[in-house]
């Protein structure tokens, strides 16, 4: 049982550690101006997400992109973006109502205002 408990905490953690560490790095890059590099970081995130297998992860991925592409005026990325985005947005919402223990409320908050630009 403790197995299952422990294997649970660290799949768990390594999930609040890839949205924390997404979102830190992004906003830095986004507030910076470093277009390309917040994008190169979004990609490498959405990799690492598909390995993982974790769709909330590449739901964030896709709203950080479609968030940066809304700001830049380059609304046909971002529309692209967006629509990536619906297609995992089921399992988001569900993460941030079932779970909202795993996202911290900087992530709730990001995550809100990207969708408010959409």
């Amino acid at each position: 049982m403790c197995i299952v408990a422990c294997s649970n905490d660290s799949h768990d953690k390594e999930r609040e550690n890839f949205d924390i560490s997404l979102l830190s790095q992004s906003s830095e890059l986004q507030l910076s101006g470093e277009y390309e590099a917040f994008v190169r970081l979004n990609i490498t995130y959405l990799k690492k997400a598909v390995k993982m297998n974790y769709r909330a992860g590449k739901g964030l991925c896709y709203l950080n992109m479609a968030g940066v592409n809304v700001s830049a005026g380059n609304y046909e990325k971002a529309r692209f973006f967006s629509i990536k985005q619906k297609k995992t947005w089921k399992t988001l919402r569900m993460f941030i109502t079932k779970q909202p223990s795993m996202m911290t409320t900087a992530s709730i908050i990001r995550i809100l205002n990207l969708m408010i630009k959409l």
